[in-house]
């Protein structure tokens, strides 16, 4: 999510602007990609949390988790700019790691 251009690619510019302002294609995107992450992110973290993965703390739990780690790439500019970064290659990749690792240590 860190690596590659900037700028978003025409297809996140779509998906985005679904997420946002849901049409028709928007039922299409949730069930064929965004539905499967969050079940497959919500097993993960439900069994880390002891519960089943339907349950509403945990999507909630999983959303926060996903959302922390998709700034990385919607975000991207601020993160560069707010760090005084070029990209997020060696160091500074570990760095983002290390830190998200943390934040997610800390969140179970």
């Amino acid at each position: 999510m860190t690596v590659g251009a900037p700028e978003p690619r025409p297809w996140v510019i779509f998906v985005l602007r679904e997420q946002r302002t849901p049409s028709e294609a928007f039922d299409f995107i949730y069930d064929r990609v965004m539905r499967r992450l969050v079940e497959l992110w919500a097993s993960v973290i439900g069994r880390m949390l002891g519960r089943p993965p339907d349950d509403p703390e945990v999507i909630l739990r999983t959303l926060t988790v996903v959302g922390q780690l998709a700034f990385f790439r919607r975000g991207q500019g601020v993160v560069l700019r707010a760090l005084g970064w070029p990209d997020f290659r060696g160091d500074r990749l570990a760095k983002v790691k290390d830190a998200l690792w943390k934040q997610l240590e800390g969140a179970f």
